[in-house]
């Protein structure tokens, strides 16, 4: 399995907040991914926020979509591997 981690985030808030959705698909497979803004949860430097604040369509400035390091070489494709 491979796990993403989708990142958005808000020009109204300061750098370290970000709202973070996983996603888990199979190795080598193209999917594609419908994630409504409610299954987003915020977060601050990767540790979930206890105060949650909505998410405001209109202020995002940003969409990045991580792989985390310690899963890249069991999601790497055939040939690739170094």
């Amino acid at each position: 399995m491979c796990r993403y981690v989708l990142n958005v985030k808000c020009e109204e808030h300061p750098a370290d907040l970000l709202w973070q959705v996983r996603i888990v698909t199979e190795p080598f497979r193209w999917v594609t991914v419908a994630c409504p803004f409610s299954d987003l949860v915020l977060t601050r430097r990767g540790r979930v926020e206890l105060n949650q604040l909505p998410l405001s369509r209109e202020s995002v400035n940003g969409v990045r979509c991580t792989l985390p390091r310690a899963l890249w070489a069991s999601c790497m494709l055939p040939g690739n591997a170094q």
